[in-house]
This record gives structure tokens, sequence and C-alpha cells, in this order.
């Protein structure tokens, strides 16, 4: 939410391109390039991340791993290669519809990203036994 507000991968794709010395080419704008590049390196963070707590896991958070996987693989789709149709195609009805699929897209794959981590933290504070559920003030029957 923040990037499309402070437009950070087109500030930065402008930039790269720039200094890479990309050009224009298959109806995309050479900064389209320095944006696929800045959105590939966050997002190989975020894979890395994910692969790491994977290759450290049990079966349980590997599935959850997997699921993350997925949901950033999504991400990339609506925020990569629907980016980069919508800016190919010329025709201006078919272009408020790809904006609409990119940016709906984009918008409802983070919330279920924020939805389903915000989950597993609840599902895990509630198997944590009680004394660690407890807040940290001590009650006067625990003094």
């Amino acid at each position: 939410m923040l990037d499309d507000s402070w437009r950070i991968h087109e500030k930065w794709g402008f930039l790269i391109s720039n200094k890479l010395g990309f050009t224009a080419a298959f109806g995309l704008r050479a900064g389209d390039f320095g944006e696929m590049l800045v959105s590939a390196f966050f997002g190989s963070v975020f894979f890395i991340l994910i692969a790491l707590g994977y290759r450290l896991s049990n079966r349980t958070d590997k599935k959850i791993s997997q699921s993350l996987i997925f949901l950033l693989l999504a991400l990339a789709f609506f925020g990569i290669v629907t980016d980069a149709i919508d800016i190919m195609i010329k025709l201006e009805f078919l272009k408020h519809f790809m904006t609409f699929i990119e940016d709906g897209g984009e918008h409802i794959v983070i919330s279920v990203i924020v939805w389903f981590v915000y989950d597993i933290f609840e599902q895990a504070h509630q198997k944590l036994p009680v004394s660690v559920n407890q807040s940290a003030i001590a009650s006067p029957t625990q003094i």
C-alpha cells in the first residue's frame, strides 16, 4: 500500500533503468523494466525469508510456508504481470479493466496475506500455556 501511494518501485525503477541504460521494448517503457527489477528484488527478499522458514520448520509450518509462497506468487502475478499487460494494451476500455484487475487483485491478495498471518498468530497465541497468555501484571493472588 505504501509502495502504491509513495510510488517507490516507479521512482527506483526509473533510476535503475537510467543507470543501466534500459530501452523500451515489447510495448513497455524503459522504466517498466526497472520497476520489474525492483519488484523482483523485494519479492526475492520475501521469498528467501519464507524459504528459510520452510527449511527450518516442521511439517505444519511447512504447509504455512507453502501457502505464503503461493500468496506471494499471486501478488507478483497481479503486481507485475497484469501491470505489464495494462501498459502494453493500447485500447482505452481494456486499460480500465486491466487497471481494475491489477489494483483489485493486489488489494485482495494483500488482504488475504494479512488475514492469513494474523490468523496464524492468533492460533499460536491460543495454544500457549495459560501462564504465558496472562497479562504481565501480577494479580494480588500471585504475589
